[in-house]
């Protein structure tokens, strides 16, 4: 079997042959992933499979919750890590560490949104979180 790249777009996840992308056909992984419609997520890969973290969805909506996938994407199931962690944000960045499932989330940014739905002042976040062994 061929290695295969696995992308996550949004809401979907696609795959394609891994060295082929320029002559590869995507396919639809999952069209329903269990974490809600958000763009501007945090993406990596550990041990266990796929990390999700944070993520936009628009009119203020930003996220701060973790996400699993053991399968390469095709289903997902919520990670619910003790104590506090950071806060909602979008295009956060998650780093692997050296080993198992521990990563690093480092900066993002949020809008802020005024009464009325208004857009406010941006806040970028300089702060750095290691995530929990899974």
């Amino acid at each position: 079997m061929r290695d295969r790249v696995r992308v996550l777009c949004f809401y979907y996840c696609f795959a394609a042959d891994a060295g082929l992308l320029k002559h590869s056909t995507w396919t639809v992984v999952t069209s329903s992933a269990a974490f809600s419609v958000r763009s501007f997520l945090g993406l990596v890969t550990v041990e266990s499979g796929l990390l999700v973290f944070g993520g936009y969805a628009g009119s203020g909506a930003f996220f701060n919750d973790l996400w699993l996938s053991e399968d390469a994407g095709l289903t997902w199931r919520e990670i619910a890590a003790t104590g506090a962690g950071p806060g909602t944000r979008s295009a956060g960045r998650l780093v692997p560490l050296r080993s198992g499932d521990s990563c690093l989330q480092i900066a993002g940014w949020q809008r802020g949104y005024l009464q009325g739905g208004a857009s406010g002042a941006v806040l970028y976040h300089s702060d750095a979180w290691v995530v929990p062994e899974i």
